[in-house]
């Protein structure tokens, strides 16, 4: 999301179009057709389905096994991003006009990094974990403890909140001249700030 708002900031103040030609073009009457609805179905759905999920791992008999633990851990990752994302779509249905203050410009937009990086490597644990019950199976049992999975879920979200600072330090609400409106985008001190930013989440994400 930060690369998408960036980039279109920063073909919006390159462009010669006054702002009536830039929402008044085909491709952005499709954006603004579809993008949203669409947000908001996978919202509706991802959150029915995470929560379903959770319910049942937390209404179980038993203490959660190490699959479990990943795959709670991940559906909570992905339950907090797609509460997230209803503010994309109505910052698209806005005409990138962001009225919700700089903290949430902030809060929103930390959180759909944060558990866009922990969902990831939640689900390469999930596959590492399936990998060592299925094919070392005596010399993986030391490793597949709920302890140890504990542990690396801990880690996991401690890395999606380190790797969120650059976004908590560069995102703010400023007037955009084009837009003629005041967007929630990512304001970079320098150009080497924006070049290790876009390289982090290049490497990383």
């Amino acid at each position: 999301m930060d690369q998408e708002v960036s980039l279109a900031t920063i073909q919006l103040q390159n462009s010669t179009l006054s702002p009536p030609a830039i929402f008044n073009s085909s491709d952005w009457h499709l954006v603004h057709a579809i993008v949203p609805p669409y947000i908001f179905i996978v919202c509706l759905a991802g959150i029915l389905a995470n929560v379903f999920v959770l319910l049942v791992f937390f209404f179980q008999k038993g203490k959660w096994s190490v699959p479990e633990i990943y795959l709670g851990n991940l559906a909570l990752a992905d339950l907090i991003m797609l509460v997230c994302l209803p503010f994309w779509a109505m910052n698209i249905l806005n005409y990138f006009s962001w009225p919700y203050g700089e903290f949430l410009c902030k809060v929103v937009n930390v959180s759909i990094i944060v558990n866009m990086y922990s969902s990831i490597y939640m689900l390469v644990m999930v596959n590492i974990d399936r990998y060592l019950a299925l094919v070392l199976i005596m010399k993986a049992r030391r490793l597949r403890r709920r302890r140890n999975a504990k542990v690396i879920c801990f880690c996991l979200w401690l890395f999606g909140m380190i790797m969120g600072i650059p976004t908590a330090t560069f995102r703010t609400v400023q007037y955009i001249p084009y837009l003629q409106t005041a967007a929630c985008i990512i304001h970079y001190p320098s150009e080497s700030w924006k070049l290790a930013h876009h390289l982090q989440m290049d490497l990383l994400g």
